[in-house]
């Protein structure tokens, strides 16, 4: 994870857990590894990126915690991958529908309209409509012809989706030329430890134009 540092002192905070799980306290340790980047180093991420990936131009990215399949609350996960020589267009993909499950009301799939992803809504409830989402700027159809989507903000418990709310189709793949390629993802406090709510594991691959 990369963290911008300004030139006076610096301070990072973390915060692994304040209460024992039952009735035992567990022991913690915890064995973090801290490496300044030079301001001159060519592999230098754009400010703002808490991750910057470089060299290989396909990979795959998961949200915080997707291993224990469980979306963390309060996050701005700033994905970053650099646009390498040649290359001009990235594209990110859900291999399943089970791979993006971003919290949201449950019964709509993949690509729920704008309104009900990285906003409360008119109503206010909150999680309920799906305030999480994942951020994809400039997207648009990888299908010809390459039309803009109408909201570059994904969420549901469906798979990403270019479609619309109701057509309940996952798994679909969008691509953008907007630089720097980026993906970002918001979380309000009102996550929950539900299955469906488990994150996001993408695919991306850049390609040339």
């Amino acid at each position: 994870m990369y963290a911008d540092a300004s030139s006076s002192c610096n301070q990072l905070n973390f915060q692994l857990g304040n209460a024992g799980v039952g009735t035992t306290i567990p022991t913690r340790q915890w064995n973090i590894k801290i490496t300044q980047i030079s301001c001159y180093d060519t592999n230098l991420p754009p400010s703002g990126c808490t991750q910057y990936f470089y060299g290989p131009t396909s990979g795959t990215l998961y949200s915080f915690n997707y291993a224990n399949s469980v979306e963390l609350a309060n996050q701005n996960q700033n994905i970053c991958m650099r646009r390498e020589r040649g290359y001009c267009k990235i594209c990110f993909s859900a291999t399943a529908t089970a791979d993006f499950q971003i919290s949201g009301k449950a019964s709509l799939k993949g690509f729920i309209a704008g309104s009900k992803c990285c906003a409360y809504g008119k109503s206010g409830k909150g999680s309920t409509s799906g305030y999480d989402c994942v951020i994809i700027p400039g997207a648009m159809k990888i299908t010809s012809p390459n039309l803009p989507v109408n909201n570059q903000a994904f969420c549901g418990a469906g798979g990403l989706a270019y479609s619309t709310a109701t057509s309940k189709t996952g798994g679909k793949t969008v691509c953008t030329t907007q630089t720097p390629f980026q993906l970002n993802f918001l979380s309000d406090a009102f996550s929950y430890a539900i299955a469906r709510y488990k994150g996001f594991k993408l695919v991306y691959w850049e390609t040339t134009c």
